[in-house]
């Protein structure tokens, strides 16, 4: 494998465009009345570069000062590119005539977000609004022997107009893993909330910047002692709700509770998904056996050719694995080994239960506050499918031309192509051989 190539060298090298599913854009209307009743939300292309999604819908959102909660969106698109991508903003009567047309907001030389009114809708913005998005990809740094090599595993996967993949999930599924130190889904099954918390708060990763970066390291330097933990750390970051909650007197497992719901759902969809993934590693080691292997940050690929995939396995949708899970062929005998890997059965993917504070019976639970606790609410390992392999359509490949951040003979070569919203354009790059 040639490792001198590079992507994302700056952020237009990484260009993520979002379409529209034609019915949600037909429930559009450039008035904000929609039928008979007035809208519920106003919709926006939305354009950021060198954000992460929820990044950019607080920026947006401290701007018009309203909650972040207000706004909606279908997809998490890449930090370190420039996506467009859709959201809808919740109206009501103190803001519906109040909203912009248009918002433009620089955050520095390297990041910005701009919004652009598309009309209104009765619908929010949510994954299934997302048809697919359409990727223009610069590789840079590359040799005679990567360009020879980028062709020929394109050609080797080229299927009509496209390339046929295998559908893993890439490695922005695993960010909130700390690779090498364990899955904070693991500790969730295992019971184990002050390991989890550790993953989460207490392991600084190469890919954590700014804020979060000095956070985990802080947490890290001075785990345990909780209080001067919460006098140092950013009031700003969501995660130091947790440690409030240890400095306060709560155990691990009410302290992990205190972390937002979206970032204790990740790390179970993030554990869910490496599973999936082994299960679809072994099923396309079964379809080609002399397919080459590829390496992405967390697991092992394997593209077979298109030729040896049956028309039954390219429409084969397998599920996540859940208590609920049933078995079946040709997947089972995959999900059983991989369940054996990890030292688990489908029963034991559960999110061990949180305890709430003993009250007297009749009495509800009350925090130091004396404010009623909710039901303590937690993410679960869900059974629902997702595709073998998928399509990238429309797929070129240029030329190679000079690469003007390099030097002598290395080269660029730009991809474009289309996936289905849920796949990952980094998984076509490891196919593809760049790593």
């Amino acid at each position: 494998m040639l490792r001198n190539m590079v992507i994302r060298r700056i952020p237009e090298d990484f260009l993520v465009t979002e379409r529209l599913e034609m019915k949600y854009e037909l429930g559009v209307d450039a008035s904000p009345t929609v039928g008979p009743e007035p809208a519920r939300y106003g919709l926006y292309k939305m354009r950021k570069r060198s954000m992460t999604t929820p990044d950019a819908v607080r920026t947006i959102a401290r701007e018009l000062r309203m909650s972040p909660g207000r706004i909606s969106y279908g997809g998490l698109k890449d930090r370190h590119a420039v996506t467009v991508q859709h959201i809808t903003i919740e109206l009501d009567p103190a803001h519906r005539r109040s909203l912009p047309e248009t918002l433009d907001l620089q955050l520095g030389e390297d990041s910005g977000v701009a919004i652009k009114s598309l009309g209104y809708t009765n619908t929010p913005m949510t994954a299934e609004a997302i048809a697919a998005n359409l990727f223009r990809i610069v590789i840079r740094r590359c040799t005679r022997a990567d360009a020879e090599m980028l062709y020929g595993n394109a050609d080797a996967l080229r299927d009509g107009n496209g390339l046929l993949l295998t559908n893993y999930y890439g490695s922005q599924r695993f960010g909130s893993a700390r690779h090498g130190q364990g899955w904070v889904g693991r500790s969730l099954i295992d019971g184990d909330y002050e390991t989890a918390l550790k993953l989460t708060l207490a392991s600084p990763a190469r890919k954590d910047s700014g804020p979060l970066r000095d956070f985990t390291r802080l947490c890290a330097e001075k785990w345990g002692n909780w209080s001067e933990l919460l006098e140092e750390s950013s009031p700003m970051l969501p995660e130091r709700a947790a440690i409030a909650a240890l400095a306060a007197g709560q155990p691990f497992d009410r302290a992990y509770q205190a972390l937002p719901l979206f970032l204790r759902e990740l790390h179970v969809d993030a554990f869910s998904s490496l599973l999936w993934n082994g299960m679809a590693l072994e099923l396309a080691r079964g379809l080609d056996a002399e397919a080459p292997e590829r390496r992405d940050d967390f697991v092992q690929l394997v593209f077979p050719q298109p030729a040896k995939v049956t028309a039954a396995y390219r429409q084969l949708a397998m599920p996540h694995l859940s208590p609920r899970t049933t078995l079946a062929e040709p997947w089972g005998e995959a999900a059983k080994n991989v369940l054996r890997e990890h030292k688990l059965t489908l029963p034991q993917l559960r999110v061990a239960a949180v305890e709430l504070p003993a009250q007297p019976a009749g009495r509800p639970a009350v925090n130091e506050a004396g404010r009623e606790l909710p039901p303590a609410r937690q993410p679960n390992f869900d059974t629902f499918t997702r595709p073998l392999f998928v399509m990238a359509e429309k797929f070129t490949m240029s030329e190679p031309a000079a690469d003007e951040f390099s030097r002598g003979e290395l080269a660029k070569i730009e991809v474009a192509f289309s996936l289905p919203r849920g796949s990952y354009a980094t998984v076509l790059l490891r196919a593809l051989g760049q790593c």
